[in-house]
């Protein structure tokens, strides 16, 4: 009777390996984008595909089966987010939209997310068997601080003179111009615009030259850049991270080309990505073995967060209220800091705008979504209107501004929108807003997700500004970075191969076509490894431990709600992940998994 009992388990399950191997390999086309052809279901690829997929079945179910029931939820839950998003992703890139008649598409996350759990928990079993990778706490010698500088100082500064001045792009002309003209508006934040604007206006006086006004502010924040991050290596040998983890961190810095870019840059998106560093380094710090003035910096810096980016407050506030929760040592402390830190940089923030006598930026940036909302079923389903529906929309948006209409862009609608009316009766454009989504709910959502996969979809190519003109060019199908030096600078290269590498890095589709590396370029796939390593440190040490890292995922929270998606918007993630990465490295106590 046992061995007929044993043989029938073991039908049942190769029946159930069977199966469930087929169900996946129909869904692969749907994953590899091939579900228009049949060169994968009808060949040997598929068949081999089959049988391979049966064997590692066999060899990960039953580990994972008989793990704990909440950890193998979590998984589950985790595979299945980022399956469906891929597969929205997917078709919000291919087709505009999502596509509800795609079958295989829609149902493949439901299928494929058991099996993709399998996958994660024995990559968190062998992280966990690997790691720790860290030596005794020390800190980095003179020695090694100097040659740290100098080395990012000799690789940046030959990418500055490649790109001289500089890259003074992404409204850089506005900000100036508020500077020179003394005319300021809280489109940008004051902070920065007095910051870059005042800088490169002094060089301008003293120098008599704009191309060494910038010269001179982009040299600056180089040297800013290489302080910060030699004191966040710091922190880390401190910390028990590795030197060899640190000296990584330093040569991918130093290297990697996203970098220069961030730090030769004008845009406030710079200046936001060093000081998120630092705030996440201080605030592991203060959880870990806070110093002397650990609390004054980490005050400082969330101070300077909200100064640098408007939506910074919103994920900040949010970050507060986790911190509060979960860190319950320092509840107090988290609650009366966070408090301070808000009033500071609201009074800092009104009192600038006071004393510049800044005029409001207006209500359309805050209204991004329902502007974009709107204008999407006007242009798809304008029929859906009554006449009176019109009339009214046309008052808060012209209707040339209308025809405009980009699906992954707002700025060409959004720019005519009423203030003046919406101030003074914002419910009649709310009721429009929500009568129209009750009417088109798919219309909504798909215009929503036009402006905003690019953050979480890791294989989408940055073509947002496609047919745009600049000052030197035309973006064509690609828009990855702003290029250009603004007037009333102009580039004048001093290394004409560096300069023709950033060309084609950041407007043609050039790193695309390499494999693997070409995704550490991608927002999305940066956003999904900062979920992955969350996701290890939440299993083996705890939810405590992802806590300095929460401000990163509201940070690009706050990024849905916006025009676009861009990298410039999200460089904080490369500026942050290597030590995030220095972090999860440290391993964990080889104990049982934390609940």
């Amino acid at each position: 009777m046992k061995g007929k009992a044993a043989v029938r388990d073991k039908v049942k399950k190769w029946s159930f390996f069977a199966i469930y191997a087929y169900i996946l390999v129909c869904f692969v086309p749907g994953l590899i984008g091939m579900e228009e052809t049949i060169g994968f279901t009808y060949s040997m690829v598929g068949v081999g595909t089959y049988f391979i997929l049966m064997y590692f079945l066999k060899h990960m179910w039953e580990r994972f089966w008989i793990t704990d029931g909440c950890r193998k939820w979590l998984l589950c839950v985790f595979s299945f987010v980022f399956l469906l998003l891929y597969s929205w992703g997917r078709m919000l890139d291919a087709y505009g939209y999502i596509a509800l008649d795609k079958w295989d598409s829609l149902l493949m996350p439901f299928g494929v997310a058991p099996f993709g759990a399998m996958i994660l928990y024995h990559v968190y079993e062998a992280l966990h068997k690997t790691l720790p990778f860290e030596e005794d706490e020390g800190r980095l010698s003179n020695k090694e601080k100097i040659g740290y500088a100098l080395f990012l100082i000799t690789v940046w500064g030959i990418v500055l003179l490649g790109v001289y001045p500089g890259f003074f792009v992404y409204d850089a002309i506005d900000e100036i111009n508020e500077v020179i003209t003394r005319q300021f508006t809280t489109h940008h934040p004051l902070f920065h615009v007095l910051y870059m604007g005042g800088v490169v206006q002094a060089g301008y006086k003293i120098l008599g030259s704009y191309n060494l006004g910038i010269f001179c502010f982009t040299l600056f924040q180089m040297l800013i850049f290489v302080a910060g991050i030699i004191y966040a290596a710091d922190r880390m040998r401190s910390f028990g991270c590795h030197r060899y983890l640190c000296r990584g961190m330093i040569v991918f810095m130093g290297l990697f080309p996203v970098y220069p870019m961030i730090v030769l840059g004008s845009c406030k998106d710079s200046l936001f990505a060093l000081v998120t560093l630092l705030w996440v380094v201080t605030t592991y710090e203060w959880f870990k073995q806070p110093g002397k003035y650990c609390k004054l910096r980490w005050v400082i810096l969330s101070v300077m967060l909200c100064l640098l980016r408007n939506n910074a407050i919103y994920a900040l506030v949010v970050t507060g209220i986790l911190l509060i929760i979960f860190v319950k040592q320092y509840r107090k402390q988290l609650a009366i800091l966070f408090v301070l830190s808000i009033l500071a940089s609201t009074v800092f923030s009104k009192g600038m705008a006071w004393v510049l006598h800044a005029q409001p930026a207006g209500n359309q940036e805050l209204l991004t979504v329902p502007i974009q909302q709107l204008a999407r079923t006007h242009h798809l389903s304008k029929e859906l209107f009554a006449e009176e529906d019109l009339d009214l929309l046309y008052q808060y948006l012209p209707e040339e501004n209308l025809e405009r209409y980009r699906p992954k862009l707002s700025d060409s609608v959004k720019i005519g929108f009423n203030n003046e009316l919406y101030e003074q009766d914002s419910m009649s454009f709310i009721k429009l807003w929500i009568k129209m989504g009750l009417k088109a709910p798919m219309s909504y959502i798909n215009a929503w997700f036009m402006t905003s996969y690019g953050y979480w979809y890791p294989d989408t190519v940055i073509d947002v500004y496609e047919g745009n003109q600049v000052f030197t060019f035309t973006y064509e199908d690609n828009c990855y970075y702003g290029f250009e030096t603004e007037q009333p600078g102009s580039r004048e290269s001093k290394i004409p191969m560096i300069n023709e590498f950033y060309r084609k890095l950041s407007l043609e589709i050039y790193k695309e076509k390499l494999p693997v590396i070409s995704l550490l370029f991608s927002p999305g796939f940066l956003l999904w490894g900062l979920l992955f390593i969350m996701g290890y440190m939440i299993t083996y040490r705890g939810i405590r431990s992802i806590m300095p890292y929460s401000f990163l995922l509201l940070v690009v929270a706050t990024l849905l709600l916006g025009p676009t998606y861009l990298p410039r918007y999200v460089f904080f993630l490369w500026m942050a992940l290597p030590f995030v990465i220095g972090d999860m490295c440290k391993g964990a106590d080889k104990t049982e998994p934390a609940n």
